[in-house]
């Protein structure tokens, strides 16, 4: 299992809805915010603050982002 860091600037994205699922983010600081949108209305789903976890485990890895 490999690990990498990754640092994004505000208003960056992670990933998106219906990308491939690839992996578990553990976020180290800051904060991030899970958004869906829908007929391009931006709805707020979850904020994730340090020490949280999204993502994926392997047997999920076939599947996509939330659709």
């Amino acid at each position: 299992m490999t690990h990498n860091a990754i640092q994004l600037r505000a208003g960056e994205y992670l990933f998106r809805e219906g990308d491939p699922c690839n992996g578990v983010y553990i976020l180290r600081q800051g904060r991030v915010e899970i958004i869906r949108e829908r007929e391009g209305v931006a709805v707020s789903l979850a904020v994730m603050t340090a020490g949280e976890t999204h993502g994926n485990t392997l047997s999920d890895r076939k599947s996509t982002r939330l659709n």
